[in-house]
């Protein structure tokens, strides 16, 4: 099971730990975004960090409907016991768990300030 919390701005957060295949890791605070059907999404600044490897890089359509350049990454993000290899897209704003993450999982999302998250493997 995977545990956070929601923030006073009212984000459901929790905590992960990221890092490249073989490389240093790093803990990062991720809000979860059901709107976002990817896996993660980090800071460029934070990608450079950990040295993340492109895995390829497209164009795609954002929530407001515009075409946009994207660059993925590949890491490693150990999720409930299990070290997965994962996509990570590039971003300008903050870390994002998404959909394809949470999927097989089942989110419950206490939604008062101090609130608790779990995800827990569906049975």
């Amino acid at each position: 099971m995977i545990e956070g919390e929601v923030t006073p701005e009212r984000q459901g957060v929790v905590r992960l730990r990221v890092s490249r295949p073989g490389g240093p890791s790093e803990e990062i605070r991720a809000a979860i975004d059901t709107g976002f059907t990817g896996s993660l999404a980090i800071p460029t600044d934070t990608i450079a960090r950990l040295g993340l490897h492109l895995v390829r890089a497209r164009r795609g359509r954002v929530a407001d409907g515009r075409l946009i350049f994207m660059r993925l990454y590949l890491a490693h993000v150990p999720w409930d016991g299990v070290l997965r290899r994962v996509q990570v897209l590039e971003t300008g704003g903050p870390c994002l768990v998404g959909v394809s993450l949470l999927y097989g999982y089942v989110l419950t999302f206490e939604a008062i300030e101090g609130g608790h998250i779990s995800i827990e493997r569906l049975p």
